[in-house]
């Protein structure tokens, strides 16, 4: 074995753990660049999202004053068209296209999302027979399926799209 056939055997040695965290470094990164397709969802349904949700802002205000007052077919019919409102941009968000390997989260988030709707056509059901108990009752489903559709997607770091329970919360 001569000595440049030794050296170059421990440098072989000494670089092969260097080599690999390179490998796993480039591989690492290269897996994270794939995985844009969350940001670049995340960039095509906001827009949607805040339609949707300055939308809502504008057919739930006054709803609180309104149920206050016992006015409560007013009270109703808002949150009757904002359940009307969400399952439009419910249909818009499912029509944006996603990788298949975000489908199963979205489709879990869709299904909170049509929580949501059926605990405001719920509340707008009870205050339109007048019971203020009931709503209330259905606000508290409203609330744990807006958190419920948070936590489905806490890691696409929406803005829009996140649900805020106290916009709904008028009982």
């Amino acid at each position: 074995m001569s000595l440049f056939t030794f050296y170059s055997n421990q440098f072989i040695r000494a670089a092969l753990p260097v080599i690999a965290i390179i490998a796993v470094f480039l591989l690492s990164a290269a897996v994270a660049k794939a995985d844009t397709g969350i940001d670049s969802y995340v960039r095509a349904v906001e827009p949607v999202c805040k339609k949707n949700t300055e939308a809502s802002s504008r057919v739930l205000a006054g709803v609180r004053d309104k149920v206050r007052a016992n006015q409560f077919n007013a009270a109703a019919r808002q949150f009757n068209a904002a359940a009307a409102e969400l399952a439009r941009t419910r249909a818009q968000l499912q029509a944006i296209a996603s990788s298949p390997t975000q489908a199963e989260v979205l489709n879990r988030w869709f299904g909170k999302i049509a929580g949501i709707e059926k605990a405001l056509r719920q509340i707008g059901a009870a205050l339109s027979v007048q019971n203020k108990y009931l709503a209330q009752r259905r606000s508290i489903t409203l609330m744990r399926e807006s958190l419920g559709a948070n936590n489905v997607v806490i890691s696409y770091n929406f803005d829009w799209c996140r649900f805020n329970p106290a916009r709904f919360m008028a009982v």
